[in-house]
């Protein structure tokens, strides 16, 4: 990750979800949105991710069961950074701004309740 992220700048905001942990100081209750900052942060949020996912897996039943998912960029709607005018942009040419979906693609075979999806 520190290959791709600037440690003494990188921030990632994000919608406060229900369905995956997260520490409570990240949260800004006023806007119901959570900042993520550094290396660690962001780490930390891909290793909540991979629980959420692989919780939805019936362990008794697919004890090695992999949840496999698929996302998707929703491009016609993600305006970029870069302060050249044009789609949005913070002002700043280190920033993106990106809307994203995610899919289950085998919960049920895996002993969910449904397939699942997030935007």
């Amino acid at each position: 990750w520190s290959g791709i992220l600037d440690e003494s700048s990188f921030t990632c905001r994000l919608p406060v979800t229900p369905y995956q942990s997260f520490p409570s100081s990240e949260v800004q209750v006023s806007n119901c949105q959570r900042t993520i900052c550094g290396v660690d942060g962001m780490v930390g949020d891909a290793a909540a991710n991979y629980v959420f996912i692989n919780s939805m897996v019936d362990r008794s039943r697919y004890p090695n069961g992999r949840m496999k998912f698929q996302y998707t960029l929703v491009t016609e709607e993600s305006p970029s950074g870069g302060g050249g005018g044009g789609g949005g942009s913070t002002g700043s040419s280190n920033q993106l701004m990106a809307r994203w979906s995610m899919s289950t693609l085998n919960a049920k075979e895996l002993g969910a309740s449904n397939a699942h999806s997030s935007e």
